[in-house]
Formats: C-alpha cells, sequence, structure tokens
C-alpha cells in the first residue's frame, strides 16, 4: 500500500484470494477504481492514473 497525491493505492500479490489485484481508494475510504489485472506499478500525477500491467 502507498499514498501518492493523496490516494491510497494497494496492490495485492498474484496469489491473493482477493477478486482485485489492485484498487485506488480517496480520503473518504471510497474505491475510485479496483481491476482484476496484476498490477505491477500505479503512479498517481496530475490528475492521472498511470498503471503498469504484471503479465
Amino acid at each position: 500500500m502507498e499514498i501518492q497525491n493523496g490516494y491510497l493505492n494497494a496492490i495485492f500479490k498474484k496469489e491473493s484470494e482477493s477478486p482485485y489485484k489492485m484498487m485506488i481508494i480517496d480520503k473518504n475510504g471510497q474505491i475510485l477504481y479496483k481491476t482484476m489485472e496484476n498490477i505491477l506499478l500505479v503512479r498517481i500525477e496530475n490528475g492521472k492514473v498511470i498503471l503498469v500491467k504484471d503479465n
């Protein structure tokens, strides 16, 4: 887990039992984005999300 520009992003391991492998959550606890794809890296800059998939 990591906080970037006021957003919490959580990347789960490939082996995780969670159906989602990455989530972005705002300061109010609202889930803004979630994906079932494996993610290697997330960057939140200037109001934009940059994702690097991990195949």
